[in-house]
């Protein structure tokens, strides 16, 4: 998980930083070019109370940079780890 509700996320092919100061590197560009995704430009997206924005660690990872932020009502499971 990469934004927070409440959170402006700024986004690019390389990773995801929040006003907070959160930053996660996740450089997709091998991925854009393997599975002809087209790039992620660069963004921001002001996040609702119920909203959070994922991010994949994997370089072919198709997550919030392409579909936007997820609603609360879709996320299910409990937290195992906070990095």
């Amino acid at each position: 998980m990469g934004g927070l509700p409440g959170e402006t996320v700024h986004y690019n092919a390389l990773g995801i930083g929040t006003e907070s100061g959160a930053a996660i590197s996740s450089d997709i560009r091998a991925g854009v070019k393997l599975l002809d995704f087209q790039m992620p430009e660069n963004g921001e997206l002001q996040l609702d109370d119920n909203e959070y924005f994922m991010v994949g660690d994997l370089s072919y990872s198709f997550d919030s940079r392409y579909w936007g932020a997820i609603s609360k009502r879709y996320l299910q499971g409990k937290v195992y780890a906070v990095l």
